[in-house]
């Protein structure tokens, strides 16, 4: 490496040193020899998050969604029945109040034709609408909501608005009921004397469960 530096001869050390001039220019020579090219491995880190790379072919990730919501096992039994007969979307709440825990709770088709459905929730399969054993109403009908009177504005799940009305009560007392206007048509959900809060969420129930 004499071309880089000189050598002189220590004699009272009897070494060779290398000329303090030339110090730096061999110290980046050694390390640009020591600093050689190599291929850099890249190991995969996890992160939490999958990329398309990362599955096998390069498959694009799976999307995961959110469990699809069935209505209410109520309304099982006449499901078939009404999405044959109708031509309106056949919304129905997937949650009930606890009563369906406590005492049986049947789904009575009334009225059930293209344009609508009504159904009659009752607290024996042979209920014909009669104050004991009536607990309650859903139906559907195609066309636009007209605003109730004595209506409470409210605004329902996927900001869908609608309208509480109460119940009112006297020798009997009336269905407490939530509408809303969704799709082709408009929706009700109604309890005898029924909570505002659980009529929200019967809507909300019903909305979630729309196909």
């Amino acid at each position: 490496m004499a071309e880089f530096c000189s050598v002189y001869r220590d004699r009272s050390m009897n070494t060779f040193r290398l000329a303090p001039v030339k110090w730096m220019a061999l110290l980046m020579v050694v390390t640009l020899a020591a600093c050689q090219d190599a291929p850099v491995s890249r190991s995969s880190v996890s992160s939490g998050v999958s990329t398309s790379q990362e599955f096998s072919g390069g498959a694009t990730p799976p999307v995961l969604t959110a469990e699809a919501k069935l209505p209410h096992g109520v309304f099982a039994p006449i499901l078939s029945e009404l999405n044959q007969k109708t031509q309106l979307p056949v919304v129905l709440p997937s949650w009930l109040p606890e009563e369906t825990e406590t005492s049986p709770v049947f789904a009575i088709p009334t009225e059930v034709s293209a344009s609508e459905y009504q159904v009659l929730l009752a607290f024996s399969a042979d209920c014909n609408g009669g104050t004991a054993c009536r607990w309650g109403e859903v139906s559907g009908q195609m066309g636009p909501l007209t605003a109730p009177e004595g209506g409470e504005s409210i605004t329902l799940a996927q900001g869908i608005k609608g309208y509480f009305v109460p119940a009112t009560c006297g020798a009997n007392c009336s269905d407490a009921v939530v509408m809303w206007e969704q799709a082709e048509g408009h929706y009700r959900v109604g309890l005898k004397a029924g909570d505002k809060e659980e009529l929200i969420e019967m809507a909300n129930s019903a909305i979630a469960a729309t196909p």
